[in-house]
């Protein structure tokens, strides 16, 4: 067995624990995290389109007469 796949074995073992040890209580850090990560993701995105968007008005520049 690979490493990895002990690793994610341990994780969903972990979780399975969690749940079964205080059920209300994983359900509150469950929806928690989620709704961090979603944010957190959001946030990114925002941040990539203001970075790469099209949205952004053309740089001006000005002329001024020296004659």
């Amino acid at each position: 067995m690979k490493p990895q796949q002990v690793g994610i074995y341990l994780l969903i073992l972990f979780a399975i624990f969690f749940v079964v040890t205080d059920p209300s209580t994983a359900g509150e850090w469950g929806r928690d995290f989620f709704g961090w990560l979603g944010d957190g993701l959001g946030n990114a995105l925002d941040f990539l389109d203001e970075l790469f968007g099209d949205d952004a008005p053309p740089p001006t520049t000005t002329v001024t007469d020296v004659g």
